[in-house]
C-alpha cells in the first residue's frame, strides 16, 4: 500500500476522546470510554493516492461484509512536509480480542468441528471481498472475538510463507515457528497463482485444526514433505463423518500440490455453496458472500433470470425490499442531522455558478455537504468523495420531464429523465447499490442499481399502489412472479428485440432431439425452423444492434474520452512499466469498462467487466493469429484455439462469448449471429469476399442448415 510512515503530530479527530493502550508507529490500538477497543492504522505514500484501497475501506465499511473486520472511520487527506506531497490513508477498524494463535491457547488447542467449519466459510468469502489486497494467512492475522465469527483486518501487510522461510533458512534459525505455509510450487521456482497458493496455507491451517498436529513439522528441512503431508491428508479422510457434508473433501482439494486442480477462492465458493456440498447449516451464510453487495437476502439476476419466482421466493424478495426502504429513510434521516451539525462548514463558488457548503479536503469536496444550482436550487445533499457524490446522498433534478402516464418498466433504461428525486447509495458520481428513485408521476423503484442504472432486484410502486416485484439487468426488466415467459430472452441481455423460446422448444426447431445426430450435417433430418425472411429480419435487427453498440463504446473508448477519464490501472510488474488494465474497479478487481492489455500493450479486450470477467459487451482480440489455417465453416467448435479468427465485437457472460455478435476472420469473411459459451450457436449471416451471403443455423459451433446459399 505504498509507503508508510508514522507522524505523532497528526492525528484524526475521531481519536480525540480514546485512549491510546498500543503504539507501533504507523499501527495504533486505541479504547474508547466503553472499554471497546480499535485497530488504527496511517499509510502514507507520495506516489500513491490510495484510491483503490479508499474504495475498498468504504464498501466493507457500507457492507459490513461477513469475515472481514468492521470499518468504523476511514480519513483521506493530502499534506506537503519537507518539500514532499503526499497522501495520508488513516482507517478505524473495530479490534477483535484474539487471533487463531491466541484463541487456541486460551481454549487449549482444540476447536469444534462447526467452528472449523464456520472459519473456512467466514475467511473464505472475506478473502474473496478483498480483492487483489488478498492475504497470506496464518495464525495471527486470522481473528475473532467469540469463537463462532472468524475475521480478517481488511489491510493487514501479510508477508510470502515462502520468503519467510527462506530467511530463516538464510539465517540458519533452529527451530523456527511457521505461522502461515508456502504452496508445494513455491518450492520447485514455478510460475505460481497467488490465489492458490493461499488456498494451500488456508488448507494447512484447516488440516492443523482438524488433526490437531503442527503443520509446520510437514516443512522440515526447509522444504515439504510430500510423504507426511499424504499421511496427514490421508488421517483427515478417516474424520469425514465428523464433518457436515463434504467438508473434507473440500479441505482435501485445498491441499492438493497440482496447482491446475487447486482450486481459486471464485471456484472454493461456487463448491461451498453448491448443494451438493451437503454442508447444510452454513448455506444462509454462504448467500451473504456475493461479489457485489446485494439486497439483505436478493440475489442479481443471474439467479433470476431464468426462472419464474415461487410464493416463498417472492415473500422473501418483498420482505428484503421493506427493510431496504426502511434502512435507506433511517440513514438518509441520520445523515442530514449530521449535515446539521457540521461545525465552521466551508464554502467554494464554482464558475459555472453552482455553489457547495459542507466538509472539503484539498479543495475538493470531501466529507458531507450540499451542492446548490447558480439559482439557488438544492441539488444534492449528502457524502462527497474527491469531488464525486460518494457513499449516501439525496439527488434532486429539476428539470425532470414530466410523466403523466404510468412509466413502462420492462424497459427502464431512460427512467432517469423523469427522474424527480433519488435517496440512496452513490459509487465516484454513480447511483449504485441501494436506492429509492421518485418519478414525476409519483411512482417509485426500490432496489438495486448500478453505474446510473437499476440493475439487480427491487419493487416498483405504481400509480394504483400496484406493487410489481422483479429483476432488472441494465435496465431490463428479466422476470417477475407472473410474467417470465412474456419477456424478453435472457440470453442476449443488451438486445430487447429477441422473442424468448424454451430450451425445449430450441432444440425442437433445430433438430436436435437426438444429441447423437449433432455430430452429422443432417441433410435427411427433418428440420423444423423458421422462415428464411423471418431469420434475414432477426438477422439485421441484430446487425443494427450490434453497429449502435460498437459506435457507442467506440465513442466511449475513443483517445480523447480515455484523456478525460480518470481511471485506475493495474500493471504486470511491481516497476509499473507494463500496463496490464486501465478502467473502473471494485474490490480490486477489473469491474465496469475497461481495457485490458497483452504484455506487448497491444489492446486485448475493451468493454464491460464483472468481478474481473468479461460480461456485458466488448471487444476482444486475438493475439495469436494463423493466417495459413484452412477455416471450415460447417464446424466451427474450437476457433479460439484454432486461431482463424482476428476479432469478436459483441455480449459475453461469465468471460465467454454468449448472446449476440460479430466475428471477423482471417480471410477476411464475417459472422454476424448468436452465440453460446463460446460457440457460434443459432442463427448466423456468414459474408464472405467475392461469395454470396450465407444464411445458416449453427449448433455448439455445427452446421445444422442452410437456408440461403451455400458454404
Amino acid at each position: 500500500m505504498g509507503v508508510q510512515q508514522s507522524d505523532n503530530n497528526e492525528a484524526p479527530p475521531f481519536l480525540s476522546h480514546m485512549k491510546m493502550i498500543y503504539d507501533k508507529g504507523n499501527y495504533k490500538v486505541y479504547e474508547n470510554d466503553k472499554n471497546q477497543k480499535f485497530d488504527y492504522q496511517e499509510f502514507k505514500s507520495s506516489q500513491n493516492s490510495f484510491k483503490n484501497e479508499l474504495e475498498v475501506a468504504q464498501e466493507i465499511q457500507n457492507q459490513n461484509f461477513q469475515g472481514i473486520a468492521k470499518i468504523e472511520q476511514i480519513s483521506l487527506q493530502q499534506s506537503e512536509k519537507w518539500l514532499i506531497k503526499y497522501t495520508t490513508l488513516c482507517i478505524l477498524t473495530e479490534h477483535p480480542i484474539y487471533s487463531l494463535r491466541e484463541y487456541l491457547q486460551k481454549k487449549d488447542k482444540s476447536l469444534s468441528n462447526q467452528q472449523i467449519t464456520e472459519l473456512l466459510v467466514s475467511i473464505t468469502g472475506a478473502q474473496n471481498q478483498l480483492g487483489m489486497k488478498k492475504q497470506y494467512l496464518g495464525f495471527d492475522n486470522i481473528y475473532t472475538s467469540d469463537g463462532n465469527v472468524w475475521k480478517l483486518k481488511p489491510f493487514f501487510e501479510s508477508e510470502s510463507p515462502y520468503q519467510r522461510l527462506m530467511k530463516y533458512k538464510a539465517e540458519k534459525t533452529p527451530n523456527f515457528e511457521l505461522d502461515s505455509f508456502p504452496a508445494p510450487e513455491e518450492f520447485e521456482g514455478k510460475v505460481c497463482d497467488t490465489d492458490r497458493v493461499q488456498i494451500f496455507g488456508l488448507g494447512m491451517i484447516m488440516l492443523e485444526l482438524i488433526t490437531k498436529q503442527k503443520s509446520k513439522d510437514i516443512y522440515l528441512e526447509y522444504k515439504l514433505n510430500d510423504s507426511l503431508l499424504l499421511q496427514r491428508v490421508q488421517q483427515v479422510q478417516t474424520l469425514k463423518q465428523q464433518f457436515s457434508g463434504n467438508l473434507i473433501d473440500i479441505i482435501i482439494e485445498m491441499l492438493d500440490t497440482d496447482l491446475v486442480r487447486r482450486p481459486n477462492f471464485q471456484q472454493l465458493i461456487k463448491t461451498l455453496k453448491s448443494p451438493s456440498s451437503k454442508i447444510v447449516f452454513i448455506q444462509t451464510k454462504l448467500d451473504a458472500l456475493r461479489e457485489i453487495p446485494k439486497l439483505n437476502i436478493l440475489d442479481s439476476v443471474r439467479y433470476f433470470g431464468q426462472n419464474d419466482f415461487n410464493e416463498n421466493e417472492e415473500q422473501q424478495i418483498s420482505q428484503a425490499i421493506e427493510e431496504t426502504q426502511t434502512q435507506i429513510s433511517n440513514s438518509i434521516q441520520k445523515m442530514k442531522q449530521e449535515l446539521q451539525n457540521i461545525q465552521n462548514p466551508q464554502t467554494i463558488d464554482e464558475q459555472n455558478g453552482y455553489k457547495y457548503r459542507g466538509q472539503i479536503v484539498n479543495n475538493l469536496y470531501e466529507g458531507k455537504g450540499r451542492l446548490y444550482s447558480k439559482s439557488g436550487v438544492l441539488i444534492y445533499e449528502g457524502e462527497f468523495v474527491q469531488g464525486y457524490f460518494h457513499n449516501l446522498g439525496i439527488q434532486y433534478y429539476q428539470n425532470a420531464v414530466s410523466l403523466k402516464d404510468s412509466y413502462d418498466i420492462q424497459n427502464c433504461k431512460n427512467i432517469m429523465k423523469y427522474a424527480k428525486q433519488y435517496e440512496g447509495s452513490f459509487r465516484m458520481g454513480y447511483k449504485h447499490g441501494k436506492g429509492k428513485l421518485i418519478l414525476t408521476n409519483g411512482e417509485y423503484f426500490c432496489g438495486e442499481f448500478k453505474n446510473d442504472e437499476i440493475d439487480g432486484g427491487g419493487q416498483f410502486v405504481k400509480k394504483l399502489k400496484e406493487k410489481i416485484i422483479g429483476v432488472w439487468n441494465h435496465g431490463i426488466l428479466k422476470s417477475t412472479p407472473g410474467f417470465q415467459k412474456e419477456l424478453i430472452s435472457f440470453r442476449s441481455p443488451e438486445f430487447v428485440n429477441q422473442s424468448q423460446i424454451s430450451e425445449d422448444n430450441s432444440k425442437q426447431q433445430l433438430g436436435l432431439d437426438n444429441p447423437d445426430l449433432m455430430t452429422n450435417h443432417q441433410e435427411n433430418l427433418k428440420v423444423k425452423i423458421s422462415s428464411i425472411d423471418s431469420v434475414m429480419s432477426k438477422l439485421q435487427t441484430c446487425k443494427n444492434q450490434l453497429e449502435g453498440q460498437i459506435k457507442a463504446y467506440s465513442q466511449y473508448f475513443s483517445h480523447q474520452q480515455q484523456q478525460n477519464r480518470k481511471d485506475h490501472k493495474i500493471y504486470y510488474d511491481e516497476a509499473k512499466t507494463k500496463l496490464k488494465y486501465e478502467g473502473q474497479l471494485f474490490t480490486g478487481q477489473m469491474h465496469g469498462r475497461g481495457t485490458l492489455y497483452f504484455e506487448d500493450e497491444q489492446i486485448k479486450y475493451q468493454g464491460d467487466f464483472v468481478n474481473g470477467k468479461f460480461e456485458g459487451f466488448g471487444f476482444l482480440m486475438n493475439e495469436n493469429q494463423d493466417k495459413q489455417m484452412h477455416i471450415n465453416y460447417q464446424d466451427l467448435r474450437d476457433f479460439d484455439q484454432k486461431q482463424y479468427w482476428i476479432k469478436y465485437q459483441g455480449t459475453f457472460l461469465k468471460g465467454e462469448l454468449q448472446g449476440q455478435g460479430c466475428l471477423y476472420f482471417i480471410d477476411k469473411s464475417e459472422l454476424v449471429g448468436f452465440f453460446e459459451k463460446n460457440q457460434v450457436h443459432g442463427e448466423g449471416n456468414l459474408k464472405r469476399p467475392s461469395q454470396e451471403d450465407v444464411y445458416a443455423v449453427w449448433q455448439n459451433g455445427i452446421l445444422q442448415k442452410e437456408l440461403k446459399g451455400k458454404l
